[in-house]
């Protein structure tokens, strides 16, 4: 993903992470027309430069949908970015709740982790599947079969293990609840998500923008010539970059989900969050745990039932 936050130079000089090498062949062919047009005015006399009035009325039009083009990608990917930090911030808390509640939170913890790497690989169009077993233990690797790479059927399997807590007698039926909830908001994000990822800016709309474009730069140095003679083909050079750039940037951005540099770094998501999950796990054992447990049975149970799981956090950490 390319990082705006560096000096105004450098951001201004910079060719990674920008569309300049996609755009540059069709701008020098731009550039090369405007010189065709440019001789056969200047050198040759021919009479082949139009009005302008025609190109200021398309040139309106034209920069409009452009404009309203990259709105829309760009609708879509802070629509993305939201929604994974989202799917972050529900996968933090169903793993913190299960640690301060469930005597053997390892599990859910490891299913957690996959499930946000296998919801990478989903949305990415990946097979991978052996990073998402690496972070399972055994038994649910067992459990899951050839399923282990899908997302729903490790939000089920989530919802397995908490119903083994309850049933065990480990974890109360209200904490349980609480922890189903952060499940159900994984399985919504990851709707929304799919739904920008499967869902991309309609062809007729992309096309009818395209064709536009082509015809005016096609026809723009006719129309120049007269005016600003040989200065007709870098001033054509210009604004081939401008608009042609404007329209692949919301190319690149509609679809935040791939792997190209201004792509959403899932990667760095899901590692970040397994990183967290083993940071929480690991505070979470040890005489400190066994005396958050105690405290918690301490809370009477009429009471407990009217609380939810960010205020009995609170209360087992008193």
């Amino acid at each position: 993903m390319a990082d705006e936050r560096r000096g105004w130079m450098r951001l201004t000089t910079t060719v990674k992470g920008t569309v300049v090498k996609r755009v540059a062949p069709r701008v020098a062919v731009y550039a090369g027309l405007a010189a065709v047009a440019a001789v056969l005015v200047l050198e040759l006399g021919v009479h082949a430069y139009i009005g302008s009035l025609a190109h200021s009325l398309l040139g309106i039009a034209l920069g409009m949908l452009l404009v309203f083009r990259t709105n829309a990608a760009y609708d879509r990917y802070w629509e993305g970015r939201r929604r994974w930090s989202a799917i972050v911030a529900a996968s933090r808390n169903l793993v913190r709740g299960a640690i301060g509640h469930a005597r053997d939170p390892g599990p859910i913890a490891q299913l957690v982790t996959a499930y946000v790497t296998a919801l990478r690989h989903r949305l990415q169009g990946d097979q991978e599947t052996r990073d998402v077993q690496r972070r399972l233990g055994d038994e649910d690797a067992r459990a899951l079969g050839p399923m282990t790479a899908d997302p729903l059927a490790l939000t089920a399997r989530i919802t397995a293990r908490i119903q083994e807590h309850v049933e065990s007698g480990a974890l109360r039926p209200e904490i349980a609840s609480s922890l189903e909830r952060y499940v159900g908001q994984l399985v919504e994000h990851q709707s929304a998500c799919e739904r920008i990822a499967t869902s991309p800016v309609p062809i007729a709309y992309a096309a009818q923008i395209r064709h536009l474009l082509v015809v005016y730069l096609a026809t723009l140095p006719f129309a120049l010539v007269a005016e600003l003679g040989w200065l007709t083909v870098p001033a054509m050079a210009v604004i081939a970059f401008g608009l042609i750039g404007i329209e692949e940037a919301g190319m690149e951005i509609e679809d935040p989900f791939g792997h190209d540099e201004n792509d959403l770094p899932l990667q760095a998501f899901c590692d970040g969050l397994a990183a967290d999950a083993k940071v929480l796990t690991e505070s979470g054992r040890g005489p400190a745990r066994a005396r958050s447990r105690t405290t918690s049975s301490l809370i009477p149970l009429s009471r407990a039932g009217e609380l939810g799981a960010v205020e009995l956090d609170v209360l087992v950490e008193l």
